[in-house]
Parts: structure tokens; sequence; C-alpha cells
């Protein structure tokens, strides 16, 4: 018989959430970015909930939480910006 596994295939569908749809979709109002005291790496937490941050965050810049393959839990905080060459920003 054929080896039966698979391998796992990259995103098809990404979608950017605002910080006012997160939180509706999520059912949170606050959320805080902390760093972890013994990786040195960002997430952002609420209540019991966790989820990524981008390594170098700006908090200067626009925010938006990426969202791979509608999976919520593992969604990360980036900077998102525009430029002359942007066809078109997802909100």
């Amino acid at each position: 018989m054929g080896n039966t596994a698979t391998t796992p295939s990259k995103s098809n569908n990404v979608t950017f959430m605002t910080w006012d749809q997160f939180k509706e979709a999520n059912n949170i109002t606050k959320a805080d970015v902390v760093r972890n005291p013994n990786t040195g790496k960002l997430f952002v937490a609420s209540k019991d909930m966790k989820w990524k941050c981008q390594a170098d965050i700006n908090f200067e810049k626009d925010l938006a939480f990426l969202i791979e393959n509608d999976d919520m839990e593992n969604a990360c905080l980036v900077n998102v910006s525009s430029s002359d060459n942007t066809v078109h920003i997802f909100n």
C-alpha cells in the first residue's frame, strides 16, 4: 500500500481584523501586550486567552490581527501599512 501521510499545506486564507473586530469576535473588552520574562517574547493576553504578537511590533504604526484559515486561536497582532504599491487593504 502507498504512503497515506500528507504534508501540511500553506495558508490559502489570510484575514486581518481591526481591534474592534477582534474584541467582538472573541467577546473581550481589554487585552494587554505582555513580555514573557523567560523567553522575552511578546504575546497578547486577555482573560484566560493568549495570542501571538509580532516580535518587533511598533505601537506607533497601524495594528491588526492576522488570522490564517479562520484559526482565531493562532491569531497574531502585527503592524500593517499601506504604500503606493498597495492594491487593496483588507480590514
